[in-house]
Protein backbone atom coordinates (compact mmCIF):
# COMPACT_ATOMS: atom_id res chain seq x y z
CA UNK A 1 0.00 0.00 0.00
CA UNK A 2 2.45 2.65 -1.19
CA UNK A 3 0.63 4.63 -2.18
CA UNK A 4 -2.35 4.95 0.57
CA UNK A 5 -2.98 7.48 3.01
CA UNK A 6 -5.03 8.09 6.11
CA UNK A 7 -7.92 10.81 6.40
CA UNK A 8 -8.35 12.64 9.79
CA UNK A 9 -11.23 11.55 11.41
CA UNK A 10 -14.32 13.56 12.29
CA UNK A 11 -17.30 15.45 10.99
CA UNK A 12 -15.04 16.16 7.79
CA UNK A 13 -14.83 12.14 6.87
CA UNK A 14 -18.25 11.44 7.87
CA UNK A 15 -19.58 14.36 5.42
CA UNK A 16 -17.59 12.51 2.47
CA UNK A 17 -18.63 9.27 3.29
CA UNK A 18 -21.77 10.02 3.51
CA UNK A 19 -22.16 12.34 0.10
CA UNK A 20 -19.90 9.40 -1.61
CA UNK A 21 -21.94 6.62 -0.18
CA UNK A 22 -25.39 8.61 -1.57
CA UNK A 23 -24.01 8.95 -4.96
CA UNK A 24 -22.88 5.47 -5.38
CA UNK A 25 -25.92 3.76 -4.31
CA UNK A 26 -27.98 6.21 -6.07
CA UNK A 27 -26.25 5.03 -9.72
CA UNK A 28 -25.57 1.08 -8.43
CA UNK A 29 -27.52 -1.77 -8.00
CA UNK A 30 -25.65 -2.47 -4.91
CA UNK A 31 -22.63 -0.77 -3.23
CA UNK A 32 -20.25 -2.98 -1.27
CA UNK A 33 -17.24 -0.98 0.80
CA UNK A 34 -14.52 -2.65 2.72
CA UNK A 35 -14.19 -0.43 5.75
CA UNK A 36 -10.69 1.01 7.05
CA UNK A 37 -7.61 -0.31 5.02
CA UNK A 38 -5.45 1.43 6.78
CA UNK A 39 -7.51 2.22 10.38
CA UNK A 40 -10.62 1.37 12.53
CA UNK A 41 -13.43 2.66 14.46
CA UNK A 42 -12.69 5.81 16.32
CA UNK A 43 -15.59 6.05 18.17
CA UNK A 44 -19.27 4.70 18.85
CA UNK A 45 -20.75 7.67 17.23
CA UNK A 46 -18.94 6.72 14.07
CA UNK A 47 -20.02 2.85 14.42
CA UNK A 48 -23.55 4.18 14.26
CA UNK A 49 -23.26 6.69 11.57
CA UNK A 50 -22.35 3.39 9.63
CA UNK A 51 -25.34 2.22 11.02
CA UNK A 52 -27.28 5.71 9.43
CA UNK A 53 -26.13 4.72 6.43
CA UNK A 54 -27.43 1.08 6.26
CA UNK A 55 -30.55 2.13 7.27
CA UNK A 56 -30.92 4.53 4.47
CA UNK A 57 -29.49 2.69 1.82
CA UNK A 58 -30.73 -0.74 1.01
CA UNK A 59 -28.45 -1.44 -1.48
CA UNK A 60 -25.33 -0.59 0.55
CA UNK A 61 -22.68 -3.62 2.30
CA UNK A 62 -19.47 -3.16 4.04
CA UNK A 63 -17.42 -5.69 5.12
CA UNK A 64 -13.77 -4.80 7.10
CA UNK A 65 -12.40 -5.68 10.44
CA UNK A 66 -11.56 -4.18 13.95
CA UNK A 67 -8.70 -4.52 16.45
CA UNK A 68 -11.05 -3.47 18.93
CA UNK A 69 -12.14 -6.16 21.67
CA UNK A 70 -15.51 -7.90 21.18
CA UNK A 71 -16.89 -6.54 24.62
CA UNK A 72 -15.42 -3.01 24.64
CA UNK A 73 -17.98 -0.32 23.66
CA UNK A 74 -16.81 -0.23 19.68
CA UNK A 75 -17.19 -3.90 20.02
CA UNK A 76 -20.45 -3.60 21.69
CA UNK A 77 -21.72 -1.00 19.08
CA UNK A 78 -20.41 -3.43 16.18
CA UNK A 79 -21.86 -6.17 17.38
CA UNK A 80 -24.98 -4.27 17.65
CA UNK A 81 -25.36 -2.98 13.99
CA UNK A 82 -24.02 -6.77 13.17
CA UNK A 83 -27.17 -7.69 14.33
CA UNK A 84 -29.44 -5.36 13.12
CA UNK A 85 -27.99 -5.90 9.37
CA UNK A 86 -26.18 -9.25 9.41
CA UNK A 87 -24.26 -10.11 6.50
CA UNK A 88 -24.57 -6.42 5.55
CA UNK A 89 -22.22 -5.48 8.07
CA UNK A 90 -19.44 -8.11 7.81
CA UNK A 91 -16.76 -6.56 10.40
CA UNK A 92 -14.64 -9.42 12.05
CA UNK A 93 -12.81 -8.87 15.18
CA UNK A 94 -9.08 -9.54 14.35
CA UNK A 95 -7.46 -11.90 16.19
CA UNK A 96 -10.07 -12.78 18.56
CA UNK A 97 -9.77 -16.90 18.42
CA UNK A 98 -12.87 -16.95 20.94
CA UNK A 99 -15.31 -15.33 18.74
CA UNK A 100 -16.42 -17.56 15.86
CA UNK A 101 -16.96 -13.98 13.05
CA UNK A 102 -13.35 -13.40 13.76
CA UNK A 103 -10.39 -12.80 11.84
CA UNK A 104 -7.29 -13.89 12.87
CA UNK A 105 -3.49 -14.59 12.37
CA UNK A 106 -2.10 -18.16 11.80
CA UNK A 107 -0.06 -17.65 14.60
CA UNK A 108 -3.10 -17.12 17.26
CA UNK A 109 -5.17 -19.81 15.52
CA UNK A 110 -5.15 -23.42 13.62
CA UNK A 111 -7.41 -23.67 10.77
CA UNK A 112 -9.70 -26.40 11.62
CA UNK A 113 -12.39 -28.27 9.20
CA UNK A 114 -15.60 -26.37 9.92
CA UNK A 115 -14.80 -23.76 12.07
CA UNK A 116 -12.32 -21.96 10.29
CA UNK A 117 -10.61 -21.89 6.49
CA UNK A 118 -6.85 -19.83 5.57
CA UNK A 119 -8.17 -17.13 3.45
CA UNK A 120 -8.53 -18.21 0.11
CA UNK A 121 -7.09 -15.39 -2.43
CA UNK A 122 -4.02 -15.89 0.12
CA UNK A 123 -3.57 -19.26 -0.74
CA UNK A 124 -4.70 -19.15 -4.79
CA UNK A 125 -7.54 -20.75 -4.24
CA UNK A 126 -9.69 -17.11 -5.40
CA UNK A 127 -8.07 -15.22 -7.59
CA UNK A 128 -9.36 -12.12 -6.03
CA UNK A 129 -11.32 -10.85 -2.85
CA UNK A 130 -14.70 -9.84 -4.53
CA UNK A 131 -14.49 -13.14 -6.84
CA UNK A 132 -14.36 -14.88 -3.41
CA UNK A 133 -16.49 -13.55 -0.57
CA UNK A 134 -15.44 -15.73 2.32
CA UNK A 135 -14.67 -12.52 4.69
CA UNK A 136 -18.07 -11.37 4.70
CA UNK A 137 -20.45 -14.44 3.04
CA UNK A 138 -18.82 -17.05 5.93
CA UNK A 139 -20.68 -16.07 8.80
CA UNK A 140 -20.26 -19.26 10.75
CA UNK A 141 -16.44 -20.01 10.20
CA UNK A 142 -13.46 -17.90 10.71
CA UNK A 143 -10.66 -16.39 8.38
CA UNK A 144 -6.97 -17.32 9.17
CA UNK A 145 -4.51 -14.84 7.42
CA UNK A 146 -0.88 -15.86 6.51
CA UNK A 147 1.52 -14.16 8.69
CA UNK A 148 3.55 -12.29 6.08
Amino acid sequence: MAFAHRFPAGKALEDAIEREIAEHCAIYKGVIVRLHVLGDFYSVDYVKHWQDLLSRHDNLAVWGYTGYAPNSDIGLAIRAVRGGFGTRFSVRFSNAPDEVFSANSTEVAEEESGKSAVCPEQTGKAESCATCTFCWSAQTRQVLFLTH
